[in-house]
């Protein structure tokens, strides 16, 4: 409950900032759909990544400052997990545990020239 609580408090933060600063509106709203890899840790050393899916959506809000700097803000939802292997006595057993996140991620984009660029914030999320 704490870090929930610690969460909303950064993203309430992170809405007041921005709207304290002059910024257009949203003027991209986007999809997104991948296969990522992920690795939780366990219990013993056994435990490898394993894939997963994530799909969200995202809005970019360009500032109006004579810095090339962007904010992105949205919502996704992924599957992270990890194989293991365990020797219970009986032979080796395999199996997957797969977990389902609900992330917020707050980004911040800063453009090096026209084709490079560095992303830079936090990722809260909550274990459903």
């Amino acid at each position: 409950m704490k870090k929930q609580t610690k969460a909303v408090f950064v993203i309430a933060g992170c809405i007041f900032m921005l709207q304290s600063c002059a910024f257009r509106p949203f003027t991209t709203m986007t999809t997104n759909l991948s296969v990522i890899h992920s690795r939780i840790v366990g219990d013993s050393d056994s435990w490898d990544g394993a894939f997963g899916l994530q799909g969200g959506v995202e809005a970019h809000i360009p500032f109006n400052c004579t810095v090339p700097l962007t904010a992105w803000a949205g919502f996704n939802v992924s599957m992270q997990g990890a194989g293991w292997e365990e020797d219970w006595g009986e032979g080796l057993v395999n199996g997957t545990t797969r977990l389902w996140y609900l992330n917020f991620p707050l980004l911040g984009r800063y453009q090096f020239g026209q084709n490079f660029y560095g992303e830079f914030g936090i990722q809260p999320g909550v274990l459903l």
